[in-house]
């Protein structure tokens, strides 16, 4: 599901577990509702759009899958922004939504030369896009550069394995 800039969206999640270390004092588990759940991915999808730098959101990770979280990751397209003003916005973002959340959230930048890890994010959720032109192309870039990568990324596992029947099975 891809949200435009201005469009409201829901995500099927339904009810999600946290659990949430918070250091010597342990572990919290931490239960939202479908409500819940859509009430953090309104305020997410608010607080990037606000932001004039980013140019697309997705959310990817264990967050949207059917078991429970550490916490939720967000990676944010930056527009025009040196690698330590990109890391102090992805910091800030991340104070700010953990506050108004509640919710442990991570916040990195894409990086579109971590193949592996764009084409994880294109595999999530898209909640905000400023420009759909840029992340279109985004998209199209990582699926086309993945395929291309994807048979010499297998020989490599298999090698590194020397198990071939197990790790076929991880791609």
């Amino acid at each position: 599901m891809n949200v435009r800039a201005g469009e409201e969206s829901t995500i099927g999640t339904g009810p999600k577990t946290f659990y949430i270390d918070t250091g010597a004092s342990g572990t919290i588990v931490k239960h939202l509702s479908d409500a819940e759940v859509q009430s953090a991915l309104k305020v997410l999808r608010d607080r990037v759009a606000s932001v004039d730098k980013v140019q697309f959101a997705y959310i990817h990770g264990s967050f949207l899958e059917p078991y429970p979280s550490h916490d939720l990751d967000l990676a944010l397209y930056l527009h025009d922004m040196s690698e330590e003003e990109k890391l102090n916005l992805c910091l800030e973002l991340s104070s700010q939504l953990g506050r108004e959340t509640g919710l442990p959230v991570d916040v990195h930048p894409i990086d579109p030369e971590h193949l592996g890890l764009c084409f994880d994010i294109i595999r999530g959720l898209l909640i905000f896009s400023r420009n759909d032109k840029l992340q279109e192309e985004f998209q199209e870039k990582t699926i086309l550069r993945y395929m291309d990568y994807r048979p010499l990324l297998k020989q490599v596992l298999l090698d590194l394995a020397g198990n071939p029947g197990e790790t076929a099975k991880l791609l």
